[in-house]
């Protein structure tokens, strides 16, 4: 079986990544492939900030809401960890629950907050988020 890993977010062989991924869906790899640390391609593709992987692999179907296992880590919240305003509206737009807590209750506006990205607090809060969760 295929998977897609983390160094999928990167341009692979002089071509654009949405065209790997692509290659990779068509041949079989599954876009909800679990790894071993318990991380999807949509969490990988949002942790690298990779907006046309992260479309890509909705369209193919990915779970939009599938966490690590661990912790609880969603796409959304790799996203916000990793500085990534774009991958963050994008996935916010898809349907992204935007106070869904991870295993410990942090919530991604409290993750934006914490990490002082002030473009993205605007964008959760523009959504419905909460700093102790809930609805959304």
């Amino acid at each position: 079986m295929h998977t897609i890993s983390p160094y999928d977010g990167m341009s692979y062989g002089g071509g654009p990544l949405p065209t790997v991924v692509a290659t990779l869906l068509q041949a079989g790899a599954s876009v909800n492939h679990v790894s071993h640390g318990g991380e999807t391609p949509l969490i990988n593709a949002a942790a690298f900030g990779h907006v046309l992987t992260i479309k890509a692999l909705l369209q193919a179907g990915a779970e939009l809401e599938k966490a690590r296992p661990s912790d609880g880590w969603t796409p959304l919240m790799a996203a916000v960890q990793g500085g990534y305003l774009a991958a963050v509206e994008t996935l916010m737009s898809a349907g992204a629950a935007v106070n869904m807590p991870m295993n410990d209750g942090v919530t991604p506006l409290a993750a934006a907050l914490c990490n002082r990205h002030g473009d993205m607090i605007q964008a959760l809060l523009r959504r419905g988020a909460t700093i102790n969760g809930g609805s959304g």
